[in-house]
């Protein structure tokens, strides 16, 4: 919890707040990574972290490719904080998948 707090106040220096796009990219990356890391939850941890991550990570950077199609605006940043909330996803939930087994 330290680590996400931390993370969450230096990711804010130089912004007053983080924009609602962000916060979505993010939410959805970890509902992503932490679904698929529930799916795989079988597997070894680092085989179903990694799934998790890759997952998110991976509709993050379909999205913006689609967006760069012609369809939006695409953003480093936005596939970033998909990424980021992947990553943490699959982290939080295997933990909380360790504590039951």
């Amino acid at each position: 919890m330290k680590t996400l707090t931390l993370f969450l106040l230096l990711s804010t220096v130089g912004h007053a707040q983080i924009k609602t796009d962000k916060v979505a990219h993010f939410g959805i990356g970890y509902a992503i990574g932490a679904t698929t890391t529930a799916l795989t939850s079988k597997q070894k941890p680092i085989v179903s972290i990694s799934a998790g991550f890759l997952a998110g990570t991976l509709v993050g950077v379909g999205k913006e490719l689609y967006d760069a199609q012609g369809h939006g605006t695409p953003s480093f940043k936005d596939a970033l904080w998909t990424s980021i909330g992947s990553g943490l996803g699959s982290v939080t939930i295997r933990i909380s998948i360790n504590q039951y087994e």
